[in-house]
């Protein structure tokens, strides 16, 4: 049972994060292209909000390295430019607000989705859970949807599993040539001879050469000692992401590979595209803005996006 205080004491956190997105002056949202627009639950009046749509589709981003707030993320310098010097990226948008504009209460909520997931409507309006809200179980109660919040999620990972929301981030490049590293891949033994490098189904960094020597797995059994390396005969990479052990792995030990890989992302563009996007519903005033009247926007994560969202403050 979800405990009454928890939603308030999300939003005052959403309030805190608004103050991040106070200033218009870094946005450099290219455009939105939307590629699926439909009225949610065949028109239902929410309330004096009436009718909701949903907006799904690709938000295109375009942020030059140079200016002084963008010069605090890491390898940007380092990624491709076009030709006026930006580096781009893109990334999966879903919006959800009132048909008609004029009914909304300037209000836009934005979720940092954790791992690519939808959590709003589940923890605020006692919905069930959904990545496509489509049912009336899916809307809940609509206690904010009535009131006329408008909803917002971006993806700002570029490794979640697939049918999540994802960036694709731009890749950092020394003098046009890959950048080369060790990656670390830590997993709990499970039963079985094959386990997956990254973290629950999501995407692995590629592996350099996958037969060399250099791939480095070891074995503990607590946090606490010292590890001791697993033959590099009796292990190799399989699929994508994927290592294989002979006579399998022994469950609930933990496991360390350590690997040769390239393509580093600029990560730090998840947090340029979440201030960029918030800026632009809130201060673009031209037809490409679908929000016209967003007056206030709050910021609202969960676990590692509550994380997410104090490191973007």
């Amino acid at each position: 049972m979800m405990r009454p205080s928890l939603p308030v004491v999300n939003l005052w956190i959403g309030l805190l994060v608004f103050l991040a997105f106070a200033s218009d002056a870094q946005a450099r949202l290219v455009s939105l292209s939307i590629e699926r627009r439909e009225v949610v639950l065949d028109g239902h009046t929410f309330g004096l909000a009436g009718p909701y749509e949903k907006l799904v589709g690709t938000a295109h981003f375009a942020v030059d390295p140079d200016l002084p707030q963008n010069q605090i993320i890491v390898d940007l310098k380092l990624a491709p430019r076009n030709v006026h010097g930006e580096v781009e990226f893109s990334s999966d948008f879903y919006l959800l607000k009132p048909v008609d504009p004029s009914r909304s209460n300037g209000r836009l909520f934005y979720e940092a989705g954790n791992r690519g997931s939808k959590r709003i409507l589940q923890i605020f309006q006692k919905a069930s859970r959904s990545a496509d809200p489509t049912t009336g179980e899916e809307f809940g109660d609509g206690v904010l949807m009535s009131r006329g919040f408008s909803f917002l999620w971006m993806g700002w990972q570029w490794d979640v599993p697939d049918g999540r929301m994802r960036m694709s981030m731009p890749v950092a490049v020394n003098d046009g040539q890959p950048i080369t590293g060790l990656v670390r891949g830590n997993f709990v033994g499970p039963v079985g001879s094959t386990a997956l490098v990254a973290d629950r189904g999501h995407r692995a960094y590629s592996v350099v050469n996958p037969a060399s020597d250099e791939h480095v797995m070891t074995v503990k059994s607590l946090p606490t000692d010292p590890p001791t390396v697993v033959p590099r005969d009796r292990w190799r990479f399989t699929e994508p992401g994927t290592v294989e052990i002979d006579g399998g792995f022994v469950p609930g030990q933990i496991y360390d590979v350590v690997y040769l890989s390239e393509g580093p992302r600029v990560i730090g563009a998840g947090l340029a595209g979440t201030r960029d996007i918030v800026s632009f519903f809130k201060y673009e005033e031209g037809d490409a803005n679908p929000l016209p009247n967003t007056e206030y926007a709050l910021g609202w994560g969960v676990s590692q996006t509550g994380r997410f969202l104090r490191h973007f403050l």
